[in-house]
């Protein structure tokens, strides 16, 4: 497996001030990977719903193959906070997918 996603600067971190990557780039990426290796585990990363409001419907249309949920409690999310605009971190995992929109609602019930 693996994960490629834009790079988000946290707020709290000293690359606060720093650039934000792309939605383009990851995308160029995921689809790279895809052609070079076919049987990897590739996923559409939840950075990439933080940066664009298609984000994880794009990856998978790019060539990922794995949608990331988010099982941890919703009570202990704000402890690991990686980046700012995360999805679904006030939802229980099954919350987060009856709002998923079309086409990702269709793959996650493959």
């Amino acid at each position: 497996m693996v994960e490629i996603g834009p790079i988000i600067p946290h707020c709290n971190t000293p690359f606060a001030k720093e650039t934000q990557g792309s939605t383009e780039l990851t995308l160029y990426l995921l689809s790279l990977l895809r052609i070079q290796q076919p049987d990897l585990l590739l996923p559409a990363a939840t950075a990439l719903a933080a940066v664009h409001p298609r984000g994880r419907e794009l990856g998978i249309e790019a060539g990922a193959n794995v949608v990331m949920p988010n099982l941890s409690p919703v009570k202990v999310r704000d402890k690991y906070v990686l980046y700012n605009g995360k999805v679904c971190t006030g939802d229980e995992a099954a919350a987060c997918r009856r709002k998923a929109k079309e086409p990702l609602k269709r793959m996650l019930a493959l």
